[in-house]
């Protein structure tokens, strides 16, 4: 059951790694995330390993001590999202485990943020009555049930974020912290701005970056054109034209975040060379280099 893969390292007691079947389907959780994939099935009821449900193997543990795991919980908010605009957000959620409020996107004040202090997407969406954060883990597994659906509709209470669909319900454990001021750092308006026509996919920069000067890259406007240069490499990439000179250094992996796989041209606007630039409405901290 390839949906309860992120029990395996995720769960942090051995029951945990225990699908419950019964007459609502098969259910698993690490106390986090609460996933039910709905229907009958052919599986006896009862506890599974997670490597052995697909053999029918009941575990050695009692049905008693599974936690209780329910899913007709009350919410009292609502708002529903593009699921791509979800599958964006989340590559801008930190892993960083010390800034756990970094750690999921916020829904509040009619936007959906995520945010890594490096790098932020904000999406508009529908006002909600209070401010809810949800983990950037429980979101990734999200995105690969819905797999081509469209749209998703996310239900709240004071704990939960809860998705229902015709094939599975998942609830996703809110996290309790407060979520930064991030419209502190989105320019509210930009001076400057130039065209990137010519964008090296990413599978051609890769190679080139390293992680000991945090993947840094220059992008330097001259005489009209924009090229983007690695020092260690001595190597540079025309990507675009400009009407004024600058001289930004980037993460280059902050860039490739902002764009589409394989967009080749978009426009960054900025106001100094130490200010944050956006692109595709995506905010991004310069780097010293």
């Amino acid at each position: 059951m390839k949906e309860f893969k992120f029990l395996k390292r995720s769960a942090p007691r051995p029951i945990l790694r225990q699908l419950l079947v019964d007459d609502r389907g098969i259910i698993g959780t690490d106390l986090e995330t609460y996933l039910l994939v709905k229907g009958k099935t052919d599986y006896r009821q009862g506890l599974h390993d997670v490597e052995l449900l697909e053999h029918n193997v009941k575990s050695g543990h009692d049905v008693d001590d599974y936690p209780l795991v329910t899913f007709n919980d009350v919410s009292y908010d609502k708002v529903t999202m593009q699921t791509s605009d979800v599958k964006k957000l989340i590559k801008f959620a930190s892993k960083d485990e010390t800034r756990i409020q970094l750690n999921g996107m916020f829904i509040g004040n009619g936007d959906a943020v995520c945010v890594d202090g490096h790098t932020l997407h904000k999406v508009s969406i529908d006002k909600t009555d209070q401010e809810y954060i949800i983990p950037r883990t429980s979101l990734t597994l999200l995105i690969k049930l819905l797999k081509s659906t469209k749209e998703v509709t996310f239900s709240f209470n004071d704990s939960f974020a809860i998705v229902d669909t015709d094939t599975f319900t998942m609830k996703m454990r809110l996290i309790n912290r407060e979520f930064p001021k991030y419209n502190t750092v989105i320019p509210a308006t930009t001076k400057y701005e130039f065209n990137v026509t010519n964008m090296p996919l990413l599978k051609d920069i890769k190679p080139l970056l390293n992680k000991r000067t945090n993947n840094g890259v220059e992008l330097i406007g001259k005489d009209g054109i924009v090229t983007m240069f690695i020092k260690q490499f001595d190597k540079s990439f025309v990507i675009g034209n400009c009407a004024e000179d600058f001289n930004i250094g980037f993460n280059a992996l902050y860039i490739y975040r902002a764009i589409e796989t394989k967009q080749k041209e978009f426009v960054i606007k900025y106001n100094g060379e130490c200010n944050p630039i956006i692109i595709n409405e995506s905010v991004i901290m310069p780097l010293k280099l």
